[in-house]
C-alpha cells in the first residue's frame, strides 16, 4: 500500500491530518505509532498557516534527519 493510501485510510479512521501522515511513516523512521500520534496530535489543524499534512511531513523530515546523522 502506498503512503498516500495509508495516510488517507488513517484519516478516514479518525486520525487528524498530521497524525495520518506521520503515522504512515512509522516503519520508515522506526517509531512506535502511539508515540507518533502523540508527537503530531497538536498539529492536525496546521500551525503557522501551514496545513496539518505538511506539518506531518515536517515531523517526518526532522525525525529522518535525526536518524541518519
Amino acid at each position: 500500500m502506498s503512503k498516500v493510501n495509508k495516510a488517507a485510510d488513517k484519516h478516514s479512521d479518525g486520525y487528524n491530518c498530521a497524525q495520518a501522515v506521520t503515522c504512515s511513516f512509522c516503519e520508515k523512521i522506526d517509531i512506535d505509532e502511539n508515540v507518533a500520534m502523540k508527537i503530531s496530535k497538536n498539529y492536525g489543524g496546521g500551525a503557522y498557516q501551514i496545513c496539518g499534512a505538511v506539518m506531518g511531513m515536517y515531523i517526518i523530515s526532522n525525525l529522518l534527519q535525526e536518524k541518519y546523522e
